[in-house]
C-alpha cells in the first residue's frame, strides 16, 4: 500500500493521475514550466491570510 489505508492510497492514485494529466496538456502547449523562486511561499501566505 501507499498509504495508511485504502483511502489515503486511493486519493493518492488520483493525484498521481490528475498530475500525469495536467503534464501532458502542457506539454501539448509548449511544456511545463517551473513556478518561479517564493511562488510556494506566496501562496502559502496568501492562504493563511484568507483564512485567519
Amino acid at each position: 500500500m501507499f498509504g495508511p489505508d485504502s483511502a489515503a492510497t486511493a486519493h493518492l492514485v488520483v493525484a498521481i493521475e490528475e498530475s500525469a494529466e495536467a503534464e501532458i496538456a502542457a506539454a501539448a502547449i509548449g511544456g511545463a514550466v517551473d513556478f518561479p523562486p517564493g511562488a510556494q511561499e506566496a501562496v502559502r501566505a496568501a492562504i493563511a491570510k484568507a483564512t485567519a
